[in-house]
């Protein structure tokens, strides 16, 4: 293996004359001089490593969906004749590209104040759970332990553990956006402290749904009083709804304003309980019958089979639940209202929802927007048009390459198992479990799934009804794999974005799933170790999450629990390492101070030890597996180990504001870009001498407070100097 330290420009330029040394492809290039401009290079990578990989010019926006998707225009232009699905998604494309709310503000909103005409509870539910629009709770799907399609009852925040909602279409989505900039612009000093704009978020939250709902009053008012065909829409108890928040504060608790309080008054579980329940699968599984006996104000079986599962429901069919209490709590306070008045609330509000989140934006006829919704909402046809634009050839060369780096970074990874503190039996179980682990793609060209999928599909010119339709039979499609065997096939044509290279896994399956179509020739003509130092991490982060502390317990059997007392040392040693060193009184990058108090960080702890896990993985296989190449401009610069640490840590160089590192922290499931960086690079026993960094650094620590799962020593306590 060659290795290219920091030495004069000379002798680099000589080295530069060996053809298997040196990367002089266009590829590489552009490859370089992306890292060089994301750069800062007056940064010390010892004390400020994050501000030096990302910390240049404005993080870069991913140009790879526009490319993506000016292929795909021009397939779609140049075929004379194409296929019924090809038709129908190239005209929902030019539907959205064409939709200019403002132009048709008024028929739109008179539309969607129209849109639901049926008096039966159950059937107004259907409605609103497929066009993602419910305010009392969703349906979404999980695969469970016999690796089985499964429906999941969630309250309406909550995300599917299956992805299947539209991203940007809830009220939720755009009341935080709306927060997120709001407090954001109110942030004018370097130092933060993260509980007071914590606190001024969650303020903003109420404040902000009641103003859009405000904005709608007046929008149906005027409307009423205008249009001659106003008494269609029978917007007068909504306008009561609605009037009550604005001209009667002393009516506080108003129909309207108990479904807001849905949201803020304990009733809906908090961000961080909907996270711990997303990590450790906390459900209950309830029967059909069940949720009757429970809930009789919904008739389940029909609720079940309206969302496009065809078969007969019995009622001892078993669904999961998260938070039983919720619901609880839910049914009891719908008990306040009688049926019709709950048919209106529910028809209002999901008007509302159609308002805020269609006519409303003004940016949703965006080329990417666009690409994005069709890619979302027909990923039978994108997939199929995805693999339509690659040859056979460059998919199977993607197969096995991408097949050798999973089964050499399993090699890695059974090393670590072995040479662990683990008890021998939990050792054996994890190594027998590590040999059923798989790496799946799908060859699509043969697939019915593909073709069926865009059948029947009858699209007009109006957007706005192509969306509703479009969204509505998404989710029945998605639904109706309810009972069924998950499959890598069906997972990447139904829930992976076959544009994205980024594999998918879940815990319950014993397979990694990956679209091959999606990587770049390009990237064959670039050295190895920088492709795997992005190809690797997202393939090692999926694999090690079969392992974590709630991976584990999947397809090792019950003895697998005496490991319980490893996995607790490890998250305590994490504990206290990322408490000590990164979030002791204030952390400060690219100009900010960020001050804490007691930040409880036990729900990131699995995704600090996947992280530096999965980094070590990649670079001990990268050290022994792959040559290293020079690169042009960078490695006049750095070495090929440095730009191998920098490449790995570029791919996680996303925009970070005051307001996303404070809901980063204390709410979502994700560390901010600086903390992930540090923590896997800091993880590393070989960072400090790739980049010399002298004793008494930051990025310099003593390896006995380096913590690698599974793989850990230890050396006693150790405190900073």
């Amino acid at each position: 293996m060659h290795r290219l330290q920091l030495f004069p420009t000379v002798f680099i330029l000589l080295k530069q004359l060996v053809a298997t040394e040196f990367c002089d492809s266009t590829p590489c290039k552009h490859e370089s001089s992306q890292m060089l401009l994301m750069m800062k290079h007056d940064a010390d990578p010892c004390e400020e490593f994050h501000e030096l990989v990302c910390g240049g010019r404005s993080i870069m926006d991913d140009t790879t969906n526009s490319e993506h998707y000016h292929k795909v225009k021009k397939l779609l232009r140049g075929n004379l004749t194409l296929t019924p699905h090809l038709e129908a998604y190239k005209t929902f494309l030019e539907s959205c590209e064409n939709y200019y709310p403002e132009l048709d503000y008024k028929e739109n909103l008179r539309k969607l104040l129209t849109y639901i005409n049926v008096d039966d509870l159950t059937e107004i539910l259907s409605k609103l759970i497929l066009s993602q629009s419910s305010p009392l709770f969703d349906i979404g799907l999980d695969i469970d332990v016999n690796q089985n399609y499964q429906f999941q009852l969630m309250p309406p925040s909550m995300e599917s553990p299956i992805k299947i909602t539209l991203t940007g279409l809830t009220v939720d989505e755009i009341v935080r956006k709306s927060c997120m900039e709001f407090v954001q612009s109110t942030i004018t000093e370097p130092g933060v402290d993260i509980h007071d704009v914590f606190q001024a978020f969650n303020k903003c939250l109420e404040q902000t749904l009641e103003g859009y709902y405000m904005n709608f009053q007046k929008e149906v008012s005027y409307l009423s009083n205008t249009s001659s065909s106003a008494n269609l829409l029978n917007t007068g108890e909504l306008l009561e709804f609605l009037n009550a928040i604005q001209v009667r504060p002393v009516a506080i608790d108003t129909k309207v304003r108990n479904i807001t309080r849905i949201y803020f008054q304990g009733i809906r579980p908090s961000p961080n309980e909907i996270r711990q329940d997303h990590l450790y699968k906390a459900i209950d599984p309830i029967s059909i019958s069940e949720l009757k006996r429970r809930y009789d104000l919904v008739d389940w079986k029909k609720l079940f089979h309206n969302l496009g599962v065809d078969r007969t429901f019995n009622g001892n069919e078993m669904v999961q639940m998260s938070f039983l209490k919720y619901f609880d709590n839910l049914f009891n306070m719908l008990k306040m209202y009688n049926k019709t008045t709950l048919r209106q609330l529910l028809t209002e509000y999901h008007a509302f929802h159609l308002y805020l989140t269609i006519v409303l934006p003004p940016s949703i006829n965006t080329e990417n927007n666009c690409f994005n919704i069709a890619n979302q909402l027909m990923p039978e046809v994108a997939t199929s048009i995805a693999y339509s634009l690659v040859p056979t050839s460059l998919t199977g060369i993607w197969n096995d390459k991408i097949h050798k780096l999973f089964e050499g970074l399993k090699v890695v990874f059974d090393g670590s198992l072995e040479e662990s503190r683990m008890d021998e039996n939990s050792k054996q179980l994890l190594r027998d479990k590590l040999k059923m682990i798989s790496l799946e793609s799908a060859e699509f060209a043969d697939y019915d799934i593909l073709e069926k999928g865009g059948t029947n599909l009858k699209f007009g010119n109006d957007f706005v009804e192509n969306l509703l339709y479009l969204l509505e039979r998404y989710r029945k499609n998605v639904m109706s794999l309810y009972g069924k065997q998950a499959t890598p096939t069906s997972i990447l044509a139904y829930f992976v974005n076959a544009f994205d290279r980024r594999p998918k896994s879940y815990i319950t399956t014993k397979f990694i799933a990956f679209h091959s179509a999606s990587l770049h020739k390009s990237l064959l003509n670039m050295p190895e170790y920088l492709v795997f130092a992005q190809l690797g991490m997202e393939l090692a982060q999926q694999l090690v999450r079969h392992f974590d502390r709630a991976g584990r317990k999947y397809f090792t059997g019950p003895g697998i629990s005496s490991s319980d007392q490893f996995y607790k040392y490890i998250a305590d040693q994490t504990n206290t390492f990322v408490t000590t060193f990164f979030l002791k009184d204030s952390y400060s990058f690219m100009g900010s101070t960020y001050s804490y108090q007691d930040v409880d960080i036990s729900l990131l702890l699995d995704e600090l030890m996947l992280d530096n896990a999965a980094f070590r993985l990649v670079h001990d296989y990268v050290k022994e597996n792959t040559e290293f190449q020079s690169v042009p401009w960078a490695s006049r610069t750095y070495s090929d180990e440095q730009l191998f640490f920098i490449a790995a840590a570029q791919q996680y160089c996303w925009e970070t504001t005051d307001i996303s590192f404070t809901l980063d922290i204390l709410e979502s499931r994700n560390l901010p870009s600086p903390l992930k960086i540090q923590n896997i690079v800091s993880n590393s026993a070989e960072f400090a001498d790739v980049f010399s960094c002298p004793e008494g650094s930051a990025m310099r620590l003593d390896s006995s407070v380096i913590t690698q799962f599974p793989k850990v020593e230890y050396y006693g306590d150790y405190t900073e100097e």
